[in-house]
């Protein structure tokens, strides 16, 4: 009989012989079958018993662009322009008072190309800019 002291000791033991052998037949099964004496001797070449798989690239592309046809990045100009309620509430509350008042509120409504450019415009500027025009639109409009 195994003392309780030694116990622990031999869970371990265990532990590590079955980690060992997990190790050992995944090792085993990615290693490349060798050749044999006769195809060694005679100078033929066995048929391998697996074939490998090719992956087509195509279905990454498709994939890719599915993506990319949904919906483009959130916060981008793009997204801001989708006719969506979050979308036109979020463009209204970031653009200067007087574009935002060209904005309709209506998501069934379309931007008129016109204000649309300007909104372009706008979010072409640097932050520091986009700031200073949305804070100096506020304080001078009546």
């Amino acid at each position: 009989m195994v003392a309780s002291n030694m116990l622990w000791k031999l869970s371990v033991v265990v532990a590590f012989g079955f980690s060992a052998t997990a190790t050992s037949t995944e090792v085993a099964q990615e290693q490349p079958k060798k050749e044999s004496f006769v195809s060694r001797f005679f100078g033929k070449k066995e048929e391998p018993t697996t074939k490998p798989e090719e992956v087509s690239k195509s279905d990454n592309v498709e994939t890719q662009e599915d993506t990319e046809t949904e919906e483009p990045p959130k916060y981008s100009v793009e997204w801001f322009l989708l006719p969506k309620p979050e979308n036109r509430k979020i463009l209204r509350y970031r653009l200067p008072l007087e574009l935002a008042q060209c904005v309709p509120k209506s998501c069934n409504k379309t931007i008129l190309p016109v204000v649309e450019k300007r909104i372009r415009e706008f979010f072409s500027l640097s932050e520091k800019d986009q700031r200073s025009r949305r804070l100096h639109s506020d304080t001078f409009t009546i």
